[in-house]
């Protein structure tokens, strides 16, 4: 992970409110706005920030399969005032008809799909506020309840890789020493 985006995890993680109020005063000052917001798409185009969540279901994660034939965790463009929570939140509903509550910040890392575009993508752990059944959007080809066992061997970045590591590392640790993961 790089120095900035070790120190944009640290800012968002500690200060969600500074984050917020920046993305809040961005939107309302007319100079500002006029610079960053033309509109919601020209902005995450200025400042490209995706927000994706991992859940995990009896030793399965949630995965989406991309235009890039590539896996991805659900997820998407954070929006002018919105907090990373509410983004994925949001966007869990919006592609898979999930609602989650978020936990804690698994990775902060630059993923750079060509050498045109990088994007600010944050991972949380997510806990499904309803277990039911997910339906998938239109954005994606694909949609699976992957085995952890077989996240290794996908096609799919790195980063993803880690935060589902990670996640599904603490679950298990919060399960063997009974604490309660919903």
């Amino acid at each position: 992970m790089t120095d900035l985006t070790r120190r944009a995890a640290k800012l968002i993680s500690r200060y969600p409110a500074l984050y917020s109020f920046l993305v809040r005063t961005i939107s309302k000052v007319p100079v500002l706005k006029g610079y960053f917001i033309a509109s919601s798409d020209n902005f995450a185009h200025k400042f490209p920030v995706s927000v994706k969540g991992v859940i995990i279901r009896e030793q399965c994660v949630a995965l989406l399969k991309n235009e890039r034939n590539e896996w991805e965790l659900p997820g998407g463009k954070l929006e002018p005032g919105e907090t990373p929570e509410a983004c994925v939140a949001r966007e869990m509903y919006e592609e898979l008809k999930l609602e989650v509550k978020t936990s804690a910040i698994l990775g902060v890392w630059l993923y750079t799909p060509t050498k045109n575009t990088s994007v600010l993508i944050v991972t949380f752990g997510c806990v499904e506020a309803v277990s039911r059944a997910a339906k998938i959007s239109g954005e994606h080809q694909e949609f699976a309840w992957m085995p952890l066992s077989e996240v290794a061997n996908l096609n799919m970045p790195e980063g993803y890789k880690h935060s589902i590591h990670t996640w599904s590392r603490g679950l298990a640790a919060k399960s063997s020493s009974g604490t309660d993961t919903h």
